[in-house]
Order: structure tokens, then C-alpha cells, then sequence
């Protein structure tokens, strides 16, 4: 299963090493992350996953799950950049604290 995670702190860090731990490929999994420090973090601790800066057509090609794992503030700016790829993803889950689906399908 191809794994794109918008966000990756500390949530979306957890599920990669769980995913990971769980013999996952880390090339199974992208993670869009706009923080340059914040890629290199994840570059380190997960060699071989693939971060980009920005969502489009890299992060979301033959993805079957995008999770959304970002702070609750940072979801608007995130579903509009996912929006215009969105028909290209099968499922798509956030695990954002206290953002309701009717929030994020505006």
C-alpha cells in the first residue's frame, strides 16, 4: 500500500514508524512537509522515505491513502493545495484533533 501523509510531524512521524516496524518499505510512503528542517529530520530518521515541500502530482502518484496530519489551523491551506489532485486518491483520512469532515470538504 502507497502511504502519502500531508504533514509530517510528530503524528505523522509515530505512523511512519509504525508503519515501518511493521515491514513497510519506506519507499511506500511519501511525506509532504513544507519546513525544510522538519524534511531533513525525517530524511534522517527514515532513510529512503520520500519528502517533498509542496502537494501535487509527485506526492500523490499511485497513492491509495493520503492522510492528513496536520494541525487543525494548517487544514484549509492543506485541503486546497490536495483539492486539485484529489479524484487521484482512493481514500483520504485526517487525523487532525477537532476538525469535523464537513470543515474540510468546504
Amino acid at each position: 500500500m502507497r502511504v502519502t501523509f500531508i504533514g509530517g510531524g510528530n503524528m505523522a512521524s509515530a505512523l511512519v514508524g509504525c508503519l515501518l516496524a511493521r515491514g513497510e518499505s519506506p519507499a511506500s510512503m511519501r511525506v509532504v512537509e513544507p519546513a525544510a528542517e522538519q524534511r531533513r529530520n525525517l530524511d534522517e530518521r527514515f532513510p529512503g522515505l520520500y519528502t517533498l515541500a509542496a502537494t501535487g502530482p509527485d506526492a500523490l502518484a499511485g497513492a491509495d491513502l493520503v492522510v492528513l496530519a496536520v494541525k487543525p489551523q494548517q487544514m484549509h491551506a492543506a485541503c486546497t493545495a490536495l483539492a486539485p489532485h484529489v479524484a487521484t486518491v482512493p481514500v483520504v483520512l485526517s487525523i487532525a484533533a477537532g476538525t469535523r469532515s464537513g470543515e474540510i470538504v468546504r
